[in-house]
């Protein structure tokens, strides 16, 4: 792995162990949020109960193929990239239709592959994720399942916090999301700084909005509803397209933050944070070099 800090095949092991252990609660859930509670309600089939899993498994699959047949990995724990799929399977649409998803996901990872090859781009491993929403947005599948649809429904403050309101497939339930991030916080290799940051200053925004307009629920929905946390939590952290340094981090996550805020705000889209996320990893180089820069001239 490259960066300053040195870590060991098993030091990335335990992390990814970590960070399936803090995504199973949430896979649990948007379980049964997309699939049993719809079964129970005569809203889909038996079979449809399953698509959560059978979109987060197949996801998984495809990746540890890459890994063992592509790049050759003789133990996949030990490739930071291994849960990359099951965590944009569950940022993903209800509605999208699980081989279109599959098919996209397997072509953006051959580009990725290809294009890590010729130019090095290990820092921005999550663009392929702002790209393969973004066409399945563009084929106009959205983030309700079918009881949202069917019922027109809006959330109080309780229920976002709680996750029963419309978002990614297995990413709504904010409560489940903080107990993971103080978990997977006590792993040395998860860069808490980004993601604390990054709500923090989502929430500065809110609780401005919420003194010029005091209605709670609607001015905290940008950083409960979009799958915000999850993305704070589980994407912007990402150990290959996010900066090392400790102060590039916490610049990163501010601008992650008042970035993500503005693209809610003025376009409404559930894209919005992962967008942000997105271009701003492209530029994660920029800004570790940037703060070495300058601490070094300080100090001269």
């Amino acid at each position: 792995m490259k960066g300053p800090f040195i870590t060991t095949d098993n030091d990335i092991k335990k992390y990814n162990i970590y960070l399936l252990l803090a995504l199973v609660p949430l896979i649990i859930y948007g379980f049964y949020k997309n699939g049993i509670y719809l079964f129970l309600n005569n809203y889909i089939n038996f079979m449809q109960m399953f698509k959560p899993i059978i979109l987060i498994l197949g996801s998984l699959l495809i990746n540890i193929l890459i890994q063992k047949i592509i790049l050759k990995e003789k133990n996949i724990w030990n490739n930071i990239n291994l849960l990359d799929g099951v965590i944009i399977s569950m940022v993903i649409m209800p509605q999208v239709n699980i081989i279109v998803f599959w098919l996209l996901y397997l072509i953006f990872e051959f580009l990725f592959l290809f294009l890590n090859k010729k130019f090095n781009m290990n820092n921005i491993a999550f663009c392929k994720l702002c790209l393969l929403i973004i066409f399945l947005y563009v084929m106009k599948y959205n983030y309700l399942n079918e009881f949202e649809m069917s019922n027109n429904y809006t959330g109080s403050f309780k229920s976002l916090f709680f996750g029963s309101v419309s978002g990614g497939m297995c990413s709504t339930c904010n409560f489940i999301i903080i107990i993971s991030w103080i978990f997977l916080s006590t792993n040395p290799l998860y860069k808490k700084e980004i993601s604390l940051f990054m709500i923090i200053t989502m929430a500065l925004l809110c609780f401005v909005n919420f003194i010029i307009s005091p209605n709670l629920t609607k001015s905290f929905l940008p950083l409960f509803s979009y799958s915000t946390l999850f993305c704070a939590i589980f994407i912007s952290p990402h150990m290959k397209s996010s900066p090392y340094l400790k102060t590039s981090k916490i610049i990163y996550g501010i601008l992650c933050g008042v970035i993500s805020y503005i693209l809610i705000i003025t376009t409404k889209s559930f894209i919005s944070v992962i967008l942000s996320i997105s271009i701003l990893s492209c530029f994660a180089n920029f800004i570790d070099n940037f703060v070495q820069k300058l601490s070094y001239l300080n100090k001269n």
